[in-house]
Parts: structure tokens; C-alpha cells; sequence
């Protein structure tokens, strides 16, 4: 009985086939196109949630270089769909002196801009830190407008994200 083992054993082929191999590469290939998809939704909603930041610490910026009165002039931001820009005055200027300018990330953008009185210019009052541009806009994703933040510009100037 031993010697019969041996020989089937021995004849036996050692190694992987075909489609053992063909099986185990289909199966890392699901893997890594599931691992792909979850680790770009996670990107996107990370430069989402730093996009909605960086236009919230623009506008805090704004209202509170008004209220310190600094330089004894009052600041506003613009909101356009692909950047968002601090200046100072009572309105806006074309000409690059005296502003701050903050390109948002090529996958997301600035919509929906209801605003009191229209436009998206944010100014701020020196005594008061108020607005009457108060209002909503979303930062969304342009690839996924489902995936959206909503920044609310109360009346009395104070911002907040929602959702």
C-alpha cells in the first residue's frame, strides 16, 4: 500500500494550473478596483470639507479685519464658482491692489449663490460686522453636485457650513 502512494503521488504535478492562477487574479482585481472607488470618494470628500474651510476662514477673515477696523476700511469677499476673494473697500476692484485671492481645487465649485441683492459680494460693516448680503451658496462637487456643503452668511455677518 505504501509503494501505490508513492506512485500516485509521484505522478501527481506539483505547481498551479491555469485557472488556479486565472481565479486568484480575478479575485485581486476585484479587490483593488473596491479599494480604488472607496479611496477616491474619501479624497473627494476630504478636499470638499478643506474647501468649505478655507471659504469659511476667508469670510471670518473678512468680517473680522472690519470689525478690528483695520486700516479704518471695511472688507468684503466675492464669491465667484472657481475662487473666492478677499478685498477691501466698498466695492469690489478688477484691479489686483489690496485683495486676496483663493483658487478653489479643480474638482469642486462655488453655485447656487442666493444672496440678498444679488451678485456674490459679501461686505461687511465696520462698526457692526453685519452684511446685507446675507444669504447661501453651495461649494459642491463638480464631478457629484449630491456632494455638497451649503455656507449660510447670516444678517448679522456670522457664517456657518451646513450638512
Amino acid at each position: 500500500m505504501i509503494n501505490s502512494f508513492f506512485y500516485f503521488s509521484k505522478n501527481r504535478a506539483n505547481g498551479l494550473t491555469v485557472l488556479e492562477i486565472i481565479v486568484v487574479l480575478g479575485i485581486l482585481m476585484l479587490l483593488t478596483a473596491a479599494s480604488v472607488v472607496s479611496l477616491s470618494s474619501y479624497r473627494d470628500r476630504q478636499v470638499l470639507n478643506g474647501e468649505s474651510a478655507q471659504v469659511l476662514s476667508i469670510l471670518n477673515k473678512a468680517r473680522s479685519q472690519t470689525l478690528a477696523s483695520k486700516s479704518q476700511m471695511s472688507y468684503g469677499v466675492r464669491i465667484e464658482s472657481d475662487r473666492a476673494t478677499l478685498y477691501t473697500g466698498p466695492v469690489f476692484d478688477s484691479v489686483p491692489a489690496d485683495r486676496e485671492e483663493y483658487i478653489l481645487h479643480h474638482s469642486v465649485t462655488a453655485s447656487n449663490i442666493l444672496l440678498a441683492g444679488g451678485g456674490g459680494d459679501i461686505l461687511f460693516d465696520r462698526l457692526t460686522g453685519e452684511t446685507a448680503s446675507y444669504g447661501t451658496f453651495r461649494i459642491e462637487l463638480a464631478a457629484d453636485p449630491l456632494q455638497y456643503h451649503i455656507i449660510l452668511i447670516k444678517q448679522t455677518g456670522l457664517v456657518e457650513k451646513e450638512n
